[in-house]
């Protein structure tokens, strides 16, 4: 099977990016002890136009580690009380999830 890659992005306010960045942080770091991760990247936008400012990237072996890596960070949010989707609303964090593959060149 091929490698895929999860992008997340983001529009956060910057009153909004603190704690932000410590939410993302915690989910990444729960992504990074999962089987199947290989890398992944952070960008946040420093020029140029376009609604979203953050963007993470994750690269896994495969789509089969996706399902136990999604359910790994549900339960570190539950864990923690942490609502994603309330805290989305909260501060008017719109967002864009999904799932690539490579392209070859």
């Amino acid at each position: 099977m091929a490698a895929v890659f999860r992008v997340d992005s983001f529009q956060v306010s910057s009153a909004a990016l603190p704690q932000f960045r410590s939410a993302a942080q915690r989910s990444l770091a729960v992504l990074r002890s999962q089987p199947g991760f290989v890398r992944d990247q952070w960008f946040e936008r420093i020029e140029g136009t376009g609604r979203f400012n953050i963007v993470t990237l994750v690269e896994w072996e495969d789509a089969s580690f996706l399902p136990v890596a999604g359910a790994a960070v549900r339960a570190s949010h539950e864990g923690a009380g942490f609502n994603p989707e309330a805290f989305a609303i909260q501060h008017g964090i719109d967002q864009s999830k999904a799932v690539y593959s490579a392209y070859p060149a």
